[in-house]
């Protein structure tokens, strides 16, 4: 099975929030072929990082929590399930963020489920399957 973790959910492996020792038990044992984030997660991680007040650290930090997981740059073939899913959350009035777009389109593409505490906005894309490790 193929995990994709969204940014919220590494928010809190991250930033240790309540939950986050859940979540760690959940990964254990786990490879790096089957934890797995897309190019947007890490852009979003890394400006986190950047832009906090404890820069290295923080950067070193994110460094080696990255090394628990596969990074993978967004795939060309995703863009057609963009398509389809903004068509579809458009057609309802009811478009998710552009990050959790192409998140969603990017784990749907290679049949990963979403973890993540955002279930309100992920729960709404056709064709996606979601999990929130924070829940037991």
């Amino acid at each position: 099975m193929i995990w994709m973790f969204d940014t919220d959910i590494m928010i809190h492996v991250v930033n240790r929030k309540s939950g986050y020792e859940q979540i760690a038990r959940r990964m254990s044992g786990r490879s790096p072929g089957e934890l797995r984030l897309s190019a947007i997660t890490v852009s979003e991680l890394r400006f986190g990082a950047a832009n906090g007040e404890f820069r290295k650290e923080n950067e070193a930090a994110l460094d080696d929590l990255l090394g628990m997981f596969e990074l993978e740059d967004l795939p060309c073939g995703a863009a057609k399930d963009f398509a389809e899913i903004k068509t579809a959350l458009l057609s309802k009035g009811k478009p998710i963020g552009p990050y959790d777009m192409l998140i969603a389109s990017h784990a749907r593409h290679i049949t990963a489920t979403v973890v993540t505490n955002n279930e309100r906005e992920f729960r709404r894309v056709p064709g996606l399957s979601v999990e929130n490790w924070l829940k037991p």
